[in-house]
């Protein structure tokens, strides 16, 4: 009855490692292209490409940070379903440091599990000041 028991929860859990073993080995690394300049409150696009496709729909995701103080902003996360190439968009906030940031991490996951992809490619871009900032400063209500 033990032995019988013991078959039952190992299989499962060999079962279990062994898809979570093939999900994890699905990406490697990632290559990503941005433009080298983007204003603060504009949107800056990445396009990430994988090495290969995964076997499962899943989604990339990017952490931003500054090179010079290592500030980051929060990451973007993107569906790439089971394709290689994805456009992660992003608005650089408003009060974002001006200067130089990076391209820190990329992963690529899929229902909880998640992969660490090498970016590669020229991962810096230079955040400038936004434009003078033209706000409206009155609002008219109307009830019906």
């Amino acid at each position: 009855m033990k032995r019988a028991t013991a078959l039952k929860i190992v299989g499962p859990l060999f079962l279990v490692g062994l898809l979570v073993g093939v999900g994890v080995s699905g990406q490697q690394q990632a290559k990503v292209e941005a433009p080298k300049k983007v204003k603060q409150g504009d949107v800056i696009v990445f396009q990430i490409t994988t090495d290969k496709p995964a076997s499962v729909p899943g989604g990339v995701g990017i952490q931003i940070v500054s090179v010079d103080d290592g500030t980051s902003m929060t990451s973007s996360y993107y569906s790439i379903g089971t394709g290689q190439k994805v456009d992660v968009g992003y608005t650089i906030p408003l009060n974002a440091r001006t200067g130089k940031w990076k391209i820190s991490k990329v992963l690529f996951s899929v229902d909880g599990i998640s992969q660490d992809l090498t970016p590669k490619g020229d991962l810096t871009f230079e955040v400038t000041p936004h434009d003078t900032l033209i706000l409206p400063s009155q609002a008219v209500v109307e009830i019906e």
